[in-house]
């Protein structure tokens, strides 16, 4: 089989100790970005008061990990983004409920509703991206079940009202 196209792509925030190639191929991009910029400790102007928020949170945190840099930036202002029209859509929710009746009498489903789901897809995929998902971290802290570089992912979200 293609290596390439083997399987899913590496998440280099993950190295399992019985695949040294996983620990050479971290260390190579680690070397490859030491000469790159970090990522702006202050968020972007244009970013919504949430996503700054957590924008400043996570920024200390995937840098302690050593696999961001200022490449990641789009990936990351994505990510604060999704997570602040996430809660927007929640508050929407609870504030509104899942579905109205419109002027006719109908039920309609809320459209905040159709937003969380695409905002929490979203979240998934670049937490996977950026190696701040469940799986990046369970692996990450390994059998002992410490990494001083780990992010605990779901502790973050909670000082936002996240799930």
């Amino acid at each position: 089989m293609n290596p390439r196209n083997a399987g899913r792509k590496p998440n280099l925030a993950v190295v399992d100790p019985r695949h040294p190639e996983q620990k050479a191929r971290q260390t190579a991009v680690k070397q490859a970005r030491k000469g790159l910029k970090k990522l702006p400790k202050r968020a972007p102007s244009y970013l919504m008061p949430e996503a700054k928020k957590l924008w400043k949170t996570l920024v200390p945190k995937l840098e302690s990990v050593g696999l961001v840099s200022v490449l990641d930036q789009t990936n990351l202002e994505l990510f604060c983004t999704q997570y602040a029209m996430y809660l927007d859509a929640v508050n929407s929710i609870s504030e509104h409920g899942q579905v109205y009746m419109d002027e006719n009498g109908n039920l309609k489903k809320n459209p905040a509703v159709g937003i969380v789901d695409n905002c929490s897809k979203a979240l998934r995929s670049l937490g996977m991206t950026l190696g701040i998902d469940f799986n990046s971290y369970s692996q990450r802290i390994g059998v002992n079940g410490n990494d001083s570089n780990s992010i605990d992912i779901q502790k973050e979200l909670k000082k936002f009202g996240g799930q």
